[in-house]
C-alpha cells in the first residue's frame, strides 16, 4: 500500500461530510481536477447535499449519493450545463476510499458522486476521480455498504447526509449563489410593478383611461395623505374636513403607567422602522434583501435575548434551593458527630491524643534553615552523652559483680550454658565494645589442601549437575 500513496499527488483542500453514520473527512485533488472539485466545493457550501440520501450500494464496490431526488437520475452541477469527466495519470481507481463523480454513458456529471469499497480498476479512465477519504473516518464510510440491499441496488436501510462542513476551500472566489425561490420572489414583484392595465378591450375604455389619469394626479398630489373619494372627486356633497379631529386620535384615552408607555414607544418605533423596510423592498431598492436579512436576524435576537432571561431566572431560582438544601443538611453533620464522639473507645481516645502530642512537637521543631538549629541538635547530643556516661559508671559495676558470679560457677560447675542465661540490658549494648583476638605473625592464615576431605570448613562450589562431577563423584 505505501506504493499507492506515494504516486498519488498532493492534496489541497479538504470536507468533513457528517452523516448518520458517522463523520466522513474528504481530502480533494483540486489541481489535477478543478472543475469537479469546485462543483463539489460550491454544492457543499449551499447545503445542496444537507438531507440527501445513499441511493445507491452495491457491495465490495461502490455506495452512490449526492442526488436531491434519491433516484438517481437528478442533481444539477454548477455550472450551465453538466461538465465533462478529468483524469489523471497518477489518480486510479486501485484502492478503496475513493471519492468518484457519477456520470452516464455520455460521460457528463451533475452532483452525484460515490465512495469505493474495494480496487475498481475498470472505472479507470471512466469516472472523475477528485478525492480520497482519509484517517479512521474511513470505517464510517465502509459501514454504507454494509446495508441490505433490495432492486436496483437501493439500500433497505436508508443512510443520510446531514451536513457539509468546509475545513479547507482551495478556492477563495466561491461565493454562494443565490437560491431560485429568491430570484422566482424578485421576478413576481418586477412583474407587478410593470404591469399595466389594457383600457383598450373594455367597451367605455375611453372614460377609464380619463379616471385612471385622475387618480395618478391626485396619487401624485398626496402621497403622504390618506385617499378617500371625499379627496379625490369634485363632488361639493361630500366634505373635505375631518369627522373627528386628529389631536382627539393621537391623545390617549387613560393615562397607563410611565413605563407601560416607555415599552410601547419602543415597540411603536420597531414597527414603524420594519414598515420602513418593507416599503422599501416594494419599491424595488437593491438594499431590500439586506434590511430583510437585518430584520430576520433582529427578530432572533429578540428571541434569544428572552430565552437568556428565563434561563437566568431559572438559574437563581435553582441557586436558593441549593442553598436551603445545604442549610437543612448542616445539623445533621453536627449531630452524626456527636454520636461518632459517644462511640469512640478509650483505646482510640488515647491514640488520638498521642497523636496530637505528636503533630504539636512536629510544630515546634525548627527547620533546616534556622539559624537555632545547630544549637537545638547540640543540646539534644549533650543529653545522650549526659545519659551514657551515667550509665557506664551503672554498667561498670554490673560487670564486676557478674565476673565474680561467673568465675565462682565456672568452680563449682564448670563451663556455663549461655543458652539458658537471661539477655543482657538493652542499655549494656550501646557501651558494648568488640575487641579482635591479637594477630600472631607466624600462624598463616592458608588452609591446607591435603585437609580438605577431613576439614568441614571446606565445600565444594562445583555444580553437581554437570556431567564431569558427576563422573567424580562414581555417579555415572
Amino acid at each position: 500500500m505505501s506504493n499507492i500513496y506515494v504516486n498519488e499527488p498532493a492534496t489541497s483542500g479538504k470536507v468533513c461530510m457528517k452523516t448518520t453514520v458517522g463523520d466522513i473527512d474528504i481530502e480533494l485533488w483540486s489541481k489535477e481536477c478543478p472543475l469537479a472539485c469546485r462543483n463539489f466545493i460550491q454544492l457543499c457550501m449551499e447545503g445542496y447535499y444537507n438531507g440527501t440520501i445513499f441511493h445507491r450500494v452495491i457491495p465490495d464496490f461502490i455506495v452512490q449519493g449526492g442526488d436531491p431526488t434519491g433516484t438517481g437520475e437528478g442533481g444539477e452541477s454548477i455550472y450551465t450545463a453538466s461538465f465533462k469527466n478529468e483524469f489523471h495519470q497518477r489518480l486510479k481507481f486501485n484502492r478503496r476510499g475513493l471519492v468518484g463523480m457519477a456520470s452516464g454513458n455520455d460521460g457528463l456529471n451533475g452532483s452525484q458522486f460515490f465512495f469505493t469499497l474495494n480496487a475498481t480498476p475498470d472505472l479507470n479512465k471512466k469516472h472523475t476521480l477528485f478525492g480520497k477519504v482519509v484517517g479512521n473516518t474511513l470505517f464510517n464510510m465502509l459501514h454504507l455498504g454494509e446495508c441490505a440491499t433490495g432492486e436496483d441496488d437501493k439500500p433497505l436501510t436508508k443512510q443520510k447526509i446531514l451536513q457539509v462542513e468546509i475545513l479547507n476551500n482551495p478556492f477563495s472566489d466561491i461565493v454562494p449563489r443565490e437560491k431560485k425561490k429568491d430570484k422566482r420572489k424578485k421576478e413576481k414583484i418586477r412583474e407587478k410593478k410593470d404591469a399595466k392595465k389594457n383600457l383598450t378591450l373594455l367597451s367605455f375604455g375611453d372614460e377609464a383611461e380619463e379616471d385612471e389619469i385622475k387618480l395618478l394626479e391626485a396619487n401624485e398630489k398626496l402621497k403622504c395623505k390618506s385617499k378617500s373619494a371625499h379627496d379625490i372627486l369634485a363632488d361639493e356633497t361630500l366634505s373635505k374636513e375631518l369627522a373627528v379631529p386628529m389631536e382627539e386620535l393621537t391623545e390617549p384615552s387613560s393615562a397607563p403607567d410611565i413605563e407601560d408607555n416607555e415599552e410601547r414607544e419602543t415597540q411603536m418605533e420597531r414597527i414603524r422602522e420594519k414598515l420602513k423596510k418593507r416599503k422599501r423592498k416594494a419599491t424595488g431598492d437593491d438594499r431590500g434583501d439586506e434590511e430583510d436579512e437585518d430584520f430576520e436576524s433582529m427578530i432572533k435576537q429578540e428571541m434569544n435575548d428572552r430565552q437568556k432571561k428565563e434561563l437566568e431566572k431559572i438559574t437563581a431560582e435553582v441557586k436558593l434551593v441549593q442553598k436551603d438544601l445545604k442549610a437543612m443538611l448542616k445539623p445533621k453533620k453536627e449531630k452524626e458527630e456527636i454520636e461518632e464522639e459517644k462511640l469512640l473507645t478509650e483505646a482510640t481516645k488515647k491514640h488520638l491524643e498521642m497523636k496530637q502530642k505528636f503533630r504539636e512537637n512536629a510544630k515546634v521543631k525548627l527547620k533546616s534553615k534556622d539559624p537555632r538549629r545547630q544549637d537545638e541538635t547540640m543540646s539534644m547530643l549533650e543529653k545522650i552523652l549526659a545519659g551514657h556516661e551515667g550509665m557506664k559508671s551503672v554498667i561498670s559495676v554490673k560487670t564486676s559483680n557478674s565476673e565474680k558470679e561467673e568465675k565462682e560457677r565456672e568452680v563449682s560447675v564448670g563451663k556455663l550454658n549461655y543458652d539458658n542465661e537471661e539477655d543482657l540490658d538493652t542499655a549494656e549494648i550501646l557501651i558494648h565494645k568488640f575487641v579482635a583476638p591479637e594477630e600472631d605473625s607466624k600462624v598463616s592464615k592458608a588452609k591446607d589442601a591435603n585437609l580438605r576431605e577431613e576439614s568441614e570448613d571446606w565445600y565444594d562450589i562445583m555444580d553437581p549437575r554437570n556431567k564431569i562431577n558427576q563422573r567424580r563423584r562414581g555417579v555415572v
